[in-house]
């Protein structure tokens, strides 16, 4: 096993000391830098808007709570593997710990080849690189992304070879992964980033994201066991590994679709693993984030389907909420009512919002163009706006012709908004800018707003 740094004594009186200090001093550290990026930084709306969205049953107080505590433990999945190599290996058995049964199980799953074990973003996903320590006989083979900062991502690297775990770099060697599995060796891979383009479409807590098919890919060539595995938090710089089992019918779709199914089992039954995860981080920002991309749901990999089908769904939910601002003329508002239907067809998983003026109202009907009418009299629509910030809005559609997009979309919590401007280009990347024809007549809006959907990802 690799020892760290230049002493060889994993028990040594200046790792004694260690033991005593750093721990206190850690959890001080993680303690204000968490408050300190609650106060002052957008991760405090960002874990808030996804336990909204993702637990719509909970209060907002609940909401608040998980959010506020995943911030502070968000530090010490930052900070614990700075802190563990200095720690003796007596002190580190007592406060990481895997019990008979979880032991045994993992022995018999790697007994009988090579395994993919998933593991989430939790606050003490490191337990995991000590897992060949705690579990004698066990090999681990994990993939990491090297940290861009060249002495940390050394120090990082040896502080978890020192328990045993082989790291490969997924910049320098993706390939190696895939040969270690086939020679047997068992594989740890992080399932629930954002991926982006290369990743796939599932739904996570019924919403679409693009996730990392590797571990599943993986698995299914090489006919591989496929468990999510934990550190479970029992307190600061304490855990206990866990393990699950994931049914799958071995395609590389099932498997990426169902692991984030058992995910979220996870964090439904426990408010404590719940906090545990990283809420605050942009799981959901995929390639379909972002105005130009607003309307678009087509992707080369789209395991929707898969994930409908390990939910026991038939149609996707409608939990991406989107808010359309409607135009005051009375004209410019029966073409956009028009254009509704074909948009829930388009995209079956956004729950459109429609505000409305009173004069206009009557064009919409909740469940036939829209899931939720809101109208507002002259003078009444930011009172309007801001009676559905609780549905914590993704994308704010404005096709009142220069309206304050930017300000009219902070008032409903919008995450991304996009407008109409007659007056060319400003700069302002909020808005999805046409070119700057006059809007005047019922014909030129119905071009314009052709245009926008278009832009908008319509015809891809």
């Amino acid at each position: 096993m690799m020892e760290y740094a230049g002493n060889k004594d994993p028990n040594s009186f200046p790792r004694r000391v260690a033991d005593i200090v750093l721990p206190p001093l850690a959890w001080l550290l993680c303690q204000t830098l968490g408050i300190l990026t609650w106060v002052l930084s957008s991760r405090r709306q960002i874990a808030t808007r996804n336990l909204a969205l993702a637990f719509p049953e909970r209060s907002p107080r609940w909401h608040r709570r998980i959010a506020f505590l995943s911030v502070l433990r968000m530090f010490e999945l930052f900070i614990i593997p700075l802190v563990n190599p200095w720690l003796s290996e007596k002190e580190l058995r007592r406060r990481f710990t895997v019990s008979p049964d979880v032991m045994q199980k993992l022995l018999l799953l790697s007994k009988n080849g090579g395994v993919v074990f998933q593991p989430p973003h939790f606050a003490t996903t490191e337990a995991l690189a000590m897992a060949p320590m705690l579990v004698e006989g066990l090999h681990v083979s994990t993939m990491y992304r090297p940290l861009d900062f060249g002495p940390a991502d050394r120090y990082v690297l040896r502080a978890r070879s020192r328990w045993g775990s082989s790291m490969v770099s997924r910049r320098e060697n993706p390939l190696e992964i895939k040969h270690r599995l086939s020679a047997g060796d068992n594989v740890v891979i992080l399932f629930d980033q954002n991926a982006g383009r290369i990743g796939s479409l599932i739904l996570s807590f019924e919403r679409i994201c693009c996730a990392t098919d590797l571990p599943g890919l993986l698995a299914s060539r090489a006919h591989a066991t496929c468990c999510l595995i934990v550190g479970r938090r029992n307190g600061f710089l304490r855990a206990g590994l866990e393990v699950f089992d994931i049914p799958h019918d071995g395609t590389c779709a099932d498997i990426t679709a169902r692991t984030t199914l058992v995910l979220e089992e996870l964090l439904r039954k426990d408010d404590e693993l719940c906090a545990d995860w990283l809420w605050a981080h942009r799981r959901w920002k995929s390639v379909l984030s972002g105005a130009s991309n607003s309307l678009k749901n087509n992707h080369k990999k789209n395991y929707l389907q898969n994930s409908l089908h390990a939910m026991g769904l038939s149609e996707l939910p409608r939990r991406q909420p989107y808010c359309v601002r409607v135009p005051d003329g009375r004209a410019e508002s029966e073409l956009l009512a028009a254009w509704m239907p074909a948009l829930r067809e388009r995209r079956k998983d956004v729950r459109w919002i429609v505000v409305a003026p009173a004069a206009c109202a009557d064009l919409f009907v909740e469940g036939e163009n829209c899931e939720r009418l809101v109208s507002f009299t002259p003078g009444g629509l930011k009172k309007a706006l801001k009676s559905v910030a609780g549905e914590w809005t993704e994308m704010y559609m404005s096709f009142e012709p220069d309206s304050d997009t930017r300000g009219e979309a902070s008032l409903c919590r919008a995450e991304w908004s996009a407008g109409i401007s007659t007056k060319g280009r400003k700069g302002k990347r909020e808005h999805l800018l046409l070119d700057a024809r006059q809007t005047g007549d019922a014909k030129t809006f119905a071009e314009t707003l052709k245009d926008y959907f278009r832009m908008c990802g319509m015809e891809s």
